[in-house]
């Protein structure tokens, strides 16, 4: 089992997750932890290899997720298969850069 953590950013997005070339990846669950005192809003885009991240809408699966002050939400109900490039990509749309650190459980790759 692989565990990343990543701060995501306020704007440009981060790459949380990844399926390298040729590897499958099962994304078991992920969490959104607010670390600050405001609320937040989080987004998380699942990003098939190949495909234009910088087209959000085209591949945005959780869209303003409103984290109150030191809320967790967790995604887990369903598996989530990354393969050959795939990606999972989150940012923020309110808040300060930093204050949401996505948590990814996953297995393989």
């Amino acid at each position: 089992m692989a565990i990343t953590n990543t701060k995501l950013p306020n704007g440009p997005f981060a790459n949380v997750a990844y399926a390298p070339a040729s590897q499958t990846r099962v994304v078991t669950t992920m969490y959104l932890c607010n670390n600050s005192n405001v609320t937040v809003a989080a987004n998380v885009y699942l990003v098939p290899a190949q495909a234009n991240v910088a087209d959000p809408l085209g591949s945005l699966v959780y869209t303003n997720i409103q984290l109150t002050p030191y809320e967790t939400y967790v995604i887990d109900g369903e598996r989530i298969v990354l393969e050959n490039g795939d990606s999972i990509f989150a940012n923020i749309s309110t808040g300060t850069s930093g204050a949401v650190i996505m948590t990814v459980s996953s297995v393989g790759a």
